[in-house]
């Protein structure tokens, strides 16, 4: 019956996602592995039960040591969702059921669905969503569905995929290819986050003449990798 003060106490971090991408000038395969551990982190909560609901690049934190790649961690889970009975999958009833945190990037099949009574509210790839947007960030953009001083944002609400601004060519075509894949609209037509997560894994152990700029494998050389990696793998 005593009034009692509750502490969380957790490592100190250098600074947050945004923080640190204005700080820095990062090379182009650091952004690739900013983004690929942006995925995991979202793969492995999703594989637990577990949906975000808050993600934002000031909710993401970093641990850089010097001479080493930076750690992305995620924070803040104060608007997750970890419903044991329901997993990712919640029934939407009433307005009265929270949605979750920042509207902004909130994924399109949350945010515009309708309670009712057989409503669901499903976050499966909601977070993965988010992360599409975020990788703006990560690769040197405008996060297209935040308001700026130079551009209207987008809305998640009707945006059409053709309205999402096109990064440079220095970016990969993977990487372009696979944003623009993350943030369809329909979740049916996005890869899953684990899936997602693999393609930049197996990209980042390629050759590293695949990332430098205007440099795309072919079928042929993507296919004898895989085929060497695995070789090698197996063997061992």
């Amino acid at each position: 019956g005593r009034n009692m003060s509750l502490f969380l106490l957790m490592k100190r971090y250098n600074s947050n996602l945004r923080e640190y991408l204005d700080e820095n000038e990062l090379d182009m395969r650091s952004r690739i592995i900013l983004f690929a551990q942006l995925l995991e982190s979202i793969s492995h909560i999703n594989s637990n039960g577990v949906a975000h609901r808050d993600l934002k690049s000031d909710n993401i934190l970093i641990d850089s040591i010097s001479d080493s790649l930076p750690i992305l961690v995620l924070s803040d889970f104060g608007c997750c969702l970890a419903d044991k009975k329901h997993g990712l999958r919640l029934p939407f009833t009433s307005y009265e059921i929270d949605k979750g945190g920042n509207v902004n990037l909130m994924a399109p099949e949350i945010v515009n669905k309708v309670p009712s009574m057989f409503a669901i509210l499903n976050y499966q790839k909601s977070d993965l969503w988010a992360c599409g947007t975020i990788a703006y960030e990560i690769f040197g953009y405008q996060n297209p569905f935040y308001d700026s001083e130079f551009s209207t944002s987008l809305k998640n609400t009707d945006y059409d995929e053709e309205m999402l601004p096109k990064m440079h060519v220095e970016v990969p075509f993977v990487v372009r290819k696979l944003v623009e894949n993350i943030l369809q609209r329909n979740p049916s037509s996005r890869l899953s986050c684990d899936v997602s997560a693999n393609v930049l894994e197996l990209y980042l152990w390629a050759p590293s003449s695949w990332i430098k700029y205007g440099r795309n494998p072919t079928s042929n050389e993507v296919g004898c990798f895989l085929i060497i990696k695995y070789s090698i793998n197996s063997f061992v």
